[in-house]
């Protein structure tokens, strides 16, 4: 209930489309006071991140497994600290993993369910302070500009 009541706190405005006619979404659509509509548009205050630490590594699929197990270690002990995020994409022939965190200086710890992990095939970024500009734009460049289909 405290992450709804955070978010809330965080909404700058709010776009509802009232229906003239509700019946057919009223159950779905329906508030506390009678009222009928659907948010079509809403700002959320955000914090800005402007020094992030991040780092990227390709595992074998082989590894995939451990890769797996080092992600649920992490959800279980280290998540609880709200600065550090994971990224893991798992293909057929690779896993890649995104470590990052919204600061310059990273516990020694926060990460440590990676450190089991056998040697990246690659480490595609190694250790970097950055920002969210300089992350996007090495993703943008691994990524195809042809449609995938």
């Amino acid at each position: 209930m405290r992450r709804i009541t955070l978010i809330y706190s965080r909404l700058l405005r709010v776009e509802v489309l009232t229906l003239v006619n509700p019946s057919p979404l009223q159950s779905c659509t329906s508030t506390s006071n009678g009222s009928q509509g659907i948010v079509t548009k809403f700002d959320l205050h955000t914090v800005p991140a402007h020094g992030i630490w991040h780092t990227v590594s390709v595992y074998s699929s082989n590894d995939a497994h451990v890769c797996i197990e080092a992600f649920a270690e992490w959800q279980r002990k280290c998540s609880s600290d709200l600065k550090s995020t994971i990224g893991m994409i798992i293909g057929l022939e690779s896993v890649t993993i995104v470590l990052l965190y919204s600061s310059t200086t990273v516990p020694s710890d926060v990460f440590s369910p990676f450190d089991s992990l056998p040697a990246p095939l690659v480490v595609a970024v190694p250790p970097t302070n950055g920002t969210v500009n300089s992350l996007t734009q090495i993703s943008a460049s691994t990524s195809p500009s042809d449609p995938m289909r």
